[in-house]
């Protein structure tokens, strides 16, 4: 896991998401991996405003590409896909502090 902008402030941080639940990481990974693919000049990770659905479609992908992986207990799909949105946005907005300070 990288360090982002707040984990320079917070050494502590990378060492805490270790702490992740495994399905969790497993998430982390998938959503970490199809972020590296954005991290483009004149990707929408880094518009002004992102498109919503082009936001939205790039969860959607994730999920579809994360669904078959992760066990699925007891929480229903719709909990994991809102638990993925939350991750990526999430990322998104690492990433975009990230090019913002460099």
């Amino acid at each position: 896991m990288s360090l982002y902008p707040c984990e320079k402030s917070y050494p502590d941080a990378a060492f805490l998401k270790t702490m992740y639940p495994q399905s969790v990481t497993l998430l982390y990974e998938y959503i970490s991996d199809a972020a590296d693919k954005l991290e483009y000049e004149g990707s929408f990770m880094f518009d002004e405003y992102p498109d919503r659905e082009v936001v939205l479609k790039f969860i959607g992908d994730i999920y579809a590409r994360a669904l078959p992986s992760i066990p699925s207990g007891d929480q229903p799909n719709s909990y994991l896909y809102e638990l993925i949105a939350v991750m990526t946005i999430n990322e998104l907005i690492h990433r975009r502090m990230r090019k913002r300070e460099f």
